[in-house]
């Protein structure tokens, strides 16, 4: 037997459980199939996805062209980004190919390619889409008064209140969307001072501490991470639905599977349609990230606080772009000169 994660055989074969030693004749070196499921749980599944895809888009195209794959050299690693640019690929999916190939190389105890001349054909791309006037697409932040808009637009229904969870709950948590659609009702903890999160795993948890972040009470009760929550447990316990706190709830109220994450961005571009906000289609799950630190950087909190709030590694570009957006109006050297 043989496991893999998305195509690339782990190194040794899978030997059966049952036996105290393998069997003569298998090799030296073999995984358990318990040892190999835990593996390939290791992976996130919103990881693997986007790196089977990308993967199979590099087979395909080292075959046309009759380049190894794997393991493959610097300068077709460096052609493959071409291929790319040429197709008009965003610098994003670029940047994730590449993160793949090494990954593929990584797991499949393969000497990693040298990216230096990739690295520095995408640069040059993202050059060229700057002097054509191109600027990276950014979901917009949720700013405290488009919350405000967003939560009153949403309908009093059972799905209208699991999405305002969703807006206040994202929103303070700076949440990712696999946070939220991770979280069971064991997760969430009320305290004298408000409400304790409790993340299992993050982005920046590969190893799966899990942390704990604290919300406090808001001024106004349709905000108020504390008294959303306790609404929706409500709502959640009177029709006896443990577990997971988000979930899919059909025409006639009835609660269905988990949430996906996509599902996330779907709700927060429904309700900024619904709260008549501006091009509500560029709005997703990382505006609700984007406008809790964007709003807690305008009111002068540290970039450290932020951060670690929002389970960004301490030194995040990320963090320091919100950070620098409310400087720069707050703390404008041209402000105040009687002109």
């Amino acid at each position: 037997m043989e496991r893999q994660i998305d195509g690339v055989v782990l190194r040794g074969k899978v030997v059966p459980a049952g036996g105290d030693l393998p069997a003569p004749g298998a090799p030296r070196e073999y995984l358990t199939p318990e040892a190999a499921a835990l593996i390939y749980d290791g992976v996130a599944e919103n990881t693997r996805t986007a790196y089977r895809r990308a993967w199979t888009r590099f087979e395909s195209w080292c075959e046309q062209y009759g380049f190894s794959p794997l393991p493959c050299g610097e300068l077709t690693l460096a052609n493959y980004v071409a291929s790319m640019v040429i197709a008009g690929l965003y610098p994003a999916t670029i940047d994730q190919a590449i993160a793949c190939i090494l990954s593929r190389h990584e797991l499949a105890h393969q000497p990693k390619p040298n990216t230096r001349a990739a690295r520095h054909a995408l640069r040059g791309y993202k050059r060229r889409l700057l002097d054509d006037g191109w600027r990276q697409r950014k979901a917009p932040p949720i700013l405290p008064e488009q919350l405000h808009a967003m939560v009153a637009a949403l309908p009093r229904t059972v799905a209208g209140m699991r999405d305002q969870f969703i807006l206040v709950v994202g929103w303070w948590m700076m949440a990712r969307r696999s946070e939220l659609v991770a979280l069971d009702d064991v997760d969430l903890r009320f305290v004298k001072e408000g409400l304790e999160v409790y993340v299992a795993s993050s982005k920046t948890d590969q190893e799966a501490r899990g942390t704990v972040c604290p919300l406090p009470y808001g001024q106004w009760a349709d905000t108020c991470p504390v008294r959303v929550t306790q609404q929706w447990l409500e709502v959640l316990a009177s029709r006896s639905a443990r577990a997971a706190v988000l979930r899919a709830v059909d025409r006639n109220g009835h609660f269905r599977d988990r949430l996906t994450a996509q599902s996330i961005d779907l709700r927060v571009k429904t309700a900024a349609k619904a709260a008549g906000l501006d091009n509500p289609g560029s709005y997703s799950a990382h505006s609700l990230r984007a406008g809790g630190a964007s709003a807690a950087a305008a009111v002068g909190r540290s970039m450290l606080a932020i951060a670690r709030h929002g389970r960004w590694v301490e030194t995040s570009p990320v963090v320091h772009g919100y950070v620098r957006a409310a400087d720069m109006w707050r703390d404008n050297p041209m402000r105040g000169l009687g002109v």
